[in-house]
């Protein structure tokens, strides 16, 4: 909605909040049940899911409200191609260039920090 701003103080800052997109190439069947979309493949699904809950985990206790809700998403983006890689969705279109940016600097230390710890 024209209305929603996606935003939260970060050291005394208005930052936008942040989202990672994740598909998952997986899809419920005519009786409920998880289905694989075989012509999805997603070899990386797993290490890609992995790092989005750490960093979801991280900004809770960090910066909580910073980061919203993981988006999974039954179909396919490019996080596919590699593994430990990101979608990710900063603020909404009523978000300021200023909040999108004041944004990259907690997602910059949690994503530093959730790295150097998986070395």
């Amino acid at each position: 909605a024209e209305d929603t701003r996606l935003v939260t103080k970060v050291n005394e800052k208005d930052t936008a909040q942040i989202m990672l997109v994740t598909g998952v190439s997986r899809t419920f069947d005519e009786n409920g049940d998880l289905q694989v979309i075989d012509y999805l493949p997603n070899e990386n699904l797993n290490s890609v899911l992995a790092l989005g809950f750490q960093m979801k985990m991280a900004s809770d206790v960090l910066y909580p409200d910073f980061m919203r809700p993981l988006y999974l998403s039954c179909w396919r983006y490019s996080t596919y191609m590699m593994p430990r890689s990101m979608l990710l969705e900063v603020g909404a279109q009523t978000n300021t260039l200023e909040e999108a940016k004041a944004a990259m600097e907690p997602f910059a230390e949690l994503l530093v920090g959730i790295l150097q710890e998986r070395k």
